[in-house]
């Protein structure tokens, strides 16, 4: 990965993921606890999966940066905010989208209602077209 796409996912790191744990420790309920490491490590996972060229991940810097963007927007949602309760990941859903918004992800429903679609058309798609 180039460094300009490394320090761009550092930003988004250092910038948003500690007020996602500070925000499900204050204001969410989880069914089953979970520590911040296990949340942090959640979003890793996720991000190692998506950012292989085999995957999709390809293109000049600014296209992979903006891949990133949503990339991270849909890992950070799902790593950190899929242990919440319904109730909560609604309201968690508000901190996804002010913290990424360059990721446009669909206004229609909160973000646990898409998946991001790297390999073909590189946008968010409903779950139910891949539950069919």
């Amino acid at each position: 990965m180039p460094s300009v796409c490394k320090e761009h996912l550092w930003t988004l790191f250092d910038v948003t993921i500690d007020l996602a744990l500070e925000f499900i420790r204050s204001s969410c309920v989880e069914p089953v606890v979970t520590t911040d490491l296990q949340q942090v490590i959640s979003v890793c996972n996720f991000l190692e999966y998506y950012i292989d060229e085999a995957k999709g991940f390809k293109g000049p810097d600014d296209d992979k940066k903006k891949l990133i963007d949503c990339i991270f927007a849909w890992s950070y949602a799902w790593g950190i905010g899929g242990s919440l309760d319904q109730k909560s990941k609604d309201k968690f859903d508000t901190i996804v989208r002010d913290q990424f918004k360059s990721a446009q992800i669909p206004a229609s429903f909160t973000v646990f209602d898409y998946w991001y679609d790297l390999k073909k058309e590189k946008i968010f798609k409903s779950w139910a077209t891949k539950v069919v």
